[in-house]
C-alpha cells in the first residue's frame, strides 16, 4: 500500500515530465489456453491463473462464469473484481487489486447505480485471491503491507481504518435515505397531478399526502441542507451527507489516527444518520400504508409505489 501525497505544484514550466504510473496494487496474473479461448464464448475447457503468474489447470463442462475474489483471514469473500477485456482470450492476462474494499454502492432514481467513493485501504496482512471458474476454484495467498514509509502503531491503524469503513458505510446508507426520498417525492407529485383531475380530495387524504411531504422535505432538508443557501455560505455546520463525505476524505487522505474532533464529528454524524433512517422508514412503514389505505377507499386510480388491485366485476 502506498499512501500517495499531492504537494499541489503544478507550475513546473518545461521540468514537466510524465509516464503510465505502474499499477498501484496486487498484480494478478492467469493464463488461458488455447482449447479455452477457443470455446470461450459457450464452455470452458482449460484456464489457469494465480496470484503470482504461476500456471496451474481447470477443466469444466460449464458454461463460461470466470470469477476473481478477495478472501480476508477468515476465507470471506469481501471484494470481486471487475475482469479486463478479453478475459477469457488466449494468454497471459493481468488484473489489480488496489488493497481496498469495493466501492461504496450507490443506485440511481433511473435504476442503475452510480460509483461512489473508492473503499479504505484494508488492513495490512494476510489474504488470498481466489479464481473460480464454474464449479472449480484455485486459491493464492496474498501478503498486503502498509507504506513503509508511514509510521503509524497497530492501534492507531486499527483507528484509523474501522473509522474509514465505519463512514464508508454511512455514506452508502445516507444516499439510501436521499433517493428513497426523492422517490417518494416523485410518486407524491404524480399523486398531486391525479388528484387534480378529481372533483374533490378527502380531507384525511390530503392530510396524510401532506404530512409525507412535509416529513420528505424535512429529511432531504437535514441530509442535503437548505438549496437556497447551499455550499460555502450556508451557515453552521456542512449537511450530513457534506459532513459524512467530507471526514471520509480528510481521514482517508492522512496516514496517523483521526483527531478527536474527527472521532467526535463521526460518532455524532451516525446519530444523526440513525434519525434521518428512523424517519424515511416511518414514512415508508407507516404514512405511506396509511396514504395507500385513503387512496383505495376514495377509489383513485393505480400510482407508483401501490400495490395493484384487480377490478371487480
Amino acid at each position: 500500500q502506498m499512501n500517495l501525497f499531492n504537494r499541489g505544484r503544478s507550475s513546473l514550466g518545461h521540468s514537466r515530465f510524465t509516464a503510465t504510473n505502474p499499477p498501484g496494487g496486487a498484480i494478478i496474473t492467469y493464463w488461458i489456453g488455447s482449447e479455452t479461448a477457443g470455446v470461450a464464448t459457450e464452455t470452458e475447457d482449460e484456464v489457469a491463473g494465480d496470484a503470482s503468474g504461476a500456471e496451474a489447470s481447470l477443466t469444466s463442462d460449464m458454461s463460461p462464469t470466470l470469477q476473481f475474489e478477495i478472501l480476508d483471514g477468515q476465507g470471506q469473500a469481501f471484494r470481486r473484481l471487475e475482469l479486463p477485456e478479453g478475459a477469457l482470450q488466449e494468454g497471459i492476462h493481468r488484473l489489480v487489486w488496489d488493497l481496498r474494499y469495493a466501492p461504496a454502492f450507490l443506485p440511481n432514481l433511473e435504476g442503475g447505480s452510480d460509483r461512489g467513493p473508492r473503499g479504505p485501504y484494508v488492513l495490512p496482512g494476510d489474504y488470498q485471491v481466489r479464481m473460480r471458474l464454474g464449479e472449480q476454484e484455485r486459491v493464492k495467498a496474498l501478503r498486503v503491507q502498509g507504506d513503509p514509509g508511514v509510521e503509524i502503531s497497530t492501534t492507531d491503524r486499527t483507528t484509523w481504518h474501522d473509522t474509514l469503513v465505519s463512514l464508508h458505510e454511512m455514506i452508502e446508507v445516507s444516499h439510501a435515505v436521499v433517493t428513497t426520498a426523492r422517490q417518494l417525492e416523485g410518486q407524491t407529485t404524480q399523486l398531486r397531478e391525479m388528484l387534480a383531475t378529481r372533483p374533490e380530495i378527502p380531507e384525511p387524504l390530503s392530510a396524510t399526502l401532506d404530512d409525507i411531504e412535509g416529513n420528505l422535505q424535512t429529511i432531504l432538508e437535514e441530509m442535503l441542507g437548505d438549496d437556497a443557501d447551499a455550499g460555502a455560505t450556508q451557515p453552521g455546520a456542512p449537511p450530513l451527507a457534506s459532513q459524512m463525505q467530507r471526514l471520509y476524505s480528510a481521514i482517508g487522505a492522512s496516514t496517523t489516527r483521526p483527531t478527536a474532533e474527527q472521532m467526535q464529528l463521526t460518532r455524532r454524524s451516525h446519530e444523526l444518520l440513525a434519525e434521518q433512517v428512523e424517519a424515511i422508514n416511518n414514512v415508508l412503514d407507516e404514512d405511506v400504508a396509511e396514504l395507500q389505505g385513503h387512496l383505495d377507499r376514495a377509489g383513485i386510480p393505480w400510482t407508483p409505489g401501490r400495490l395493484v388491485a384487480l377490478p371487480r366485476r
